[in-house]
């Protein structure tokens, strides 16, 4: 009877609805364009739908009802501490007295909510010493939002409207989420009680997920309730009051409520007399508390004329939750619920303070010579704003982004419109067209699942749970493609993972600069020789060749360049197999991931699908590639990739947070970039600290990561550039420090090396002095550790890294 009543429930397939970001053939538009219309029509006959494949990870689900099961059964005395209320805040512990009431008709309950973190006026409160337990509600929060977002896209497109019509309604993510414990009760205990009773959402969607309990049911157009039991892998989601106003009541809240759930027979065929606890989360989505909604003018028609006239959100939320607790007395209006908020919110927000106070502190510092910078305080967005302003990025990226449209579109082609720094010239154009069409149609080198895999564990990483080694070869060359020295270079990575693992206690991902590292900036395009003679400067095997004779500009080396990293990615994923058997913890267990710096952007391009580079799993802009305004920001801008940003000693706070402005525009988006510091072991202390406050600052939470390589390069009396190890192991160590002593997390390093005996850096028994260099010197470009300085380097930093404790 049950699965004969929950078909009236349809499930929508939210990756069919998303399909055309990631593919543009007609069988995947004609699949969205059906899964749109099904959802809407389900949203205007049920009000419910099952989504499936909804894009929130598994593990953040799960990781709220493992922390749930740990917070709710804390005594009553550690939850009291966070525990709701008029003097406390609005977010936090509701107990079963604040949430069943005294009522035989209402269940025993308990809750925890959160909503957006550091809002002033609505705090969050926290259990303490519990980091994870914050991090991953606030994960959950925003992941929720995100699909919340395409769904009232696709919605608004289904009227006629602009599908941005909502996001400036709902940008200030007024959504809050409740996780409810119900305890272990009987069945004569819960005679005459409901858990929830009949009710409709106030607000825009409900995104709902239950653990196998079930008991949810909703009502029907004909009175009759259904059940909507757990389906694995799907969320449940409904429209709210507001949402439905806003279609002139096109679309349905639909009244539903939660019952007592009938318990599996046992072997007998008895029904056993315990009702077994239940865990349950529902993200409610709400408007701007100072949006006002009124009927969408596509939906009233004479047939459907208007119903409703304009209503702030927020006056009607509080009207509603006014009826619901004071027997439908509003003893306060709107407007002094607003005031109250505000008048309260230093008091509740003690995040802000603090901010306020280092903010402060630092402005001082932050304008004396001896550091070199100035942030302008304008420039600077504390923690979330208050009443979540809008954040204030340089005068340039205001230009860029002030028409919404120019902003949001993009392609992996919009670069073209740019300036392009380090470009280069080809003397036959057409045939670098029609190398690049033909890479179009070759297949991925990495896929969009390993993508969407390292996304999550670079979040982490962000977070401060994890760790990254990145290393490889200045400029990789083609004659190197050869298993053994591809099998060198990451065991070499695989060994270093396994030494910071030990010292640091978190996962280590391995990432290599390899597979793709064949394109190299240089200074000058083009380098004048002894006798006199002008040629093109060596800008790495995918562009040219070392070769004196061979330095003009090649497009077939493109193709070259793409054979050769599928290559070398097959050898990798043969080589990986055996390091995946050395035990270790959960990131080591995945297939290595490859990046590059993407410098020759008709290459990359090329290989650009949709939103995802799929010639390697990470890309980096350089410190000569990074120009706000250029064409290499344009292109990364638009990537699901994660991406890293060179940042050297010229470098300004103003300048990093404009870029994360603008390649991570939602600051939510933790770990989507990566801040490369390469300051020279000197220079650390005068121009990091300023940097990682202002990010600290501005909201957004990147990785930040360590090359001590480039700012130590030097060229010897014989004019052989190095690099001496104990230069690298000193910034290392500054840079460590610096991001320690402010509460920040050092998340990676960015190493160049190789895996070979190679006598290229300063340091150690095979190359200790400057005449040692000239006995195996074999870089392209820059100069590369040896494996085993690049292995003492690590094993230094360390024991540097345990030392601190």
């Amino acid at each position: 009877m049950a699965s004969k009543e929950t078909a009236s429930l349809p499930v929508i397939d939210f990756a069919k609805i998303i399909g055309p970001s990631i593919s543009r053939s007609p069988g995947v538009l004609e699949d969205s364009i059906k899964e749109k219309q099904k959802l809407f029509d389900a949203f205007v006959n049920v009000g419910f739908v099952y989504l499936a494949n909804h894009s929130i990870p598994d593990f953040a689900r799960e990781n709220l009802f493992s922390h749930a099961k740990k917070f709710f059964a804390l005594p009553v005395s550690e939850k009291a501490k966070v525990e709701t209320g008029e003097s406390k805040g609005f977010h936090g512990w509701f107990s079963p007295a604040r949430t069943s009431g005294d009522s035989r008709h209402s269940d025993l309950k308990e809750a925890f909510d959160v909503g957006k973190e550091n809002d002033p006026t609505r705090p969050n409160q926290w259990p303490e010493n519990w980091p994870e337990f914050r991090d991953d509600m606030n994960f959950f929060f925003e992941k929720c939002h995100e699909v919340h977002l395409v769904l009232l896209r696709v919605l608004a497109e289904q009227v006629g409207v602009d599908g941005g019509f909502f996001e400036p309604h709902v940008d200030e993510k007024d959504h809050f989420f409740r996780v409810i414990y119900y305890p272990e009760t009987t069945r004569a205990a819960f005679k005459e009680r409901t858990r929830a009773s009949a009710h409709t959402d106030y607000g825009t969607l409900t995104l709902l997920f239950n653990d196998e309990s079930g008991g949810l049911q909703v009502r029907r157009a004909d009175g009759k309730y259904i059940d909507a039991p757990p389906i694995p892998g799907c969320a449940i989601i409904n429209v709210g009051d507001l949402l439905s106003r806003w279609f002139n009541d096109i679309l349905i809240s639909t009244e539903h409520r939660v019952v007592e759930p009938v318990p599996k027979p046992d072997a007998d065929g008895n029904i056993p007399d315990i009702i077994p606890a239940r865990y349950s989360i529902a993200w409610f989505g709400h408007p701007n508390r100072e949006a006002l909604v009124e009927p969408i003018k596509a939906c009233c028609t004479a047939s459907n004329p208007q119903k409703y006239g304009a209503v702030y959100a927020g006056k009607h939320v509080v009207e509603r939750l006014a009826y619901l607790h004071k027997n439908g007395q509003n003893t306060t209006t709107w407007t002094d619920d607003m005031q109250r908020e505000t008048s309260e919110a230093v008091a509740n927000a003690p995040l802000l303070q603090a901010a306020i106070a280092r903010l402060d502190k630092w402005q001082p510092l932050l304008h004396t010579p001896a550091m070199h910078i100035e942030i302008p305080t304008h420039n600077l967005r504390l923690p979330a704003g208050y009443r979540n302003r809008k954040p204030a990025a340089s005068a340039l990226v205001k230009e860029i982004t002030a028409n919404g449209n120019e902003a949001m579109h993009w392609t992996p082609d919009s670069w073209r419109s740019k300036y392009a720094a380090q470009a280069v010239e080809y003397n036959d154009t057409d045939a670098l067209e029609n190398v690049c069409a033909s890479l179009k149609q070759l297949p991925p080198l990495v896929s969009r699942l390993e993508i969407e895999q390292a996304r999550v564990r670079f979040y982490h990483v962000a977070l401060g749970r994890g760790f990254i080694i990145q290393g490889g070869d200045c400029a990789e060359s083609f004659h190197d493609i050869q298993h053994d020295i591809i099998h060198h270079k990451v065991e070499l990575l695989h060994q270093q993972s396994q030494i910071l693992e030990e010292a640091i206690g978190k996962p280590v991902i391995p990432l290599g600069r390899i597979a793709g590292q064949y394109a190299k900036p240089r200074s000058n395009p083009f380098e004048v020789l002894p006798s006199g003679e002008t040629v093109h400067a060596f800008r790495g095997h995918i562009i040219n060749s070392e070769g004196l004779e061979d330095r003009k500009p090649d497009p077939k080396r493109l193709m070259l360049g793409y054979f050769y990293a599928a290559a070398t990615q097959n050898s990798i994923r043969h080589v990986t197999g055996l390091a995946n058997s050395v035990p270790g913890k959960a990131f080591n267990k995945c297939h290595l991931y490859t990046s590059h710096e993407a410098l020759h952007l008709p290459y990359e391009s090329a290989l650009t699908h949709e939103s995802y580079n799929l010639s390697a799993t990470s890309i980096w802009l350089g410190e000569r590639t990074r120009q706000l305004d250029g064409a290499h920001v344009e292109y990364a801008r638009g990537l699901r990739n994660p991406i890293g940003v060179k940042i050297g000693p010229t470098a300004t706070a103003v300048d990093v947070i404009a870029l994360l402005d603008t390649l991570a525009p939602d600051t939510a988006q933790y770990g989507k970039v990566t801040i490369i510091t390469r300051m020279g072991h000197t220079k650390v202390r005068k121009t990091l600290p300023a940097i990682i406050r202002a990010v600290q600052l501005s909201g957004h939470v990147p990785i930040w990561m360590c090359d001590p390589c480039h700012g130590n390069t030097f060229t010897t009396t014989d004019g052989i550039k190095t690099r001496r190890v104990d230069d690298l192991l000193a910034e290392l160590v500054e840079t460590y420090a610096a991001h320690r002593s402010l509460g920040s997390h050092l998340g990676g390093i960015h190493l160049e090396q190789t895996g070979d005996d190679v006598t290229e850096c300063l340091g150690g028994p095979s190359c200790e002095n400057e005449e040692d260099l000239q006995t195996c010197y074999e870089s392209l470009c820059d100069p590369r550790l040896s494996g085993q300085q690049a292995l003492e380097l690590v094993q230094r930093f360390a024991e540097c890294v345990k030392n601190f404790g």
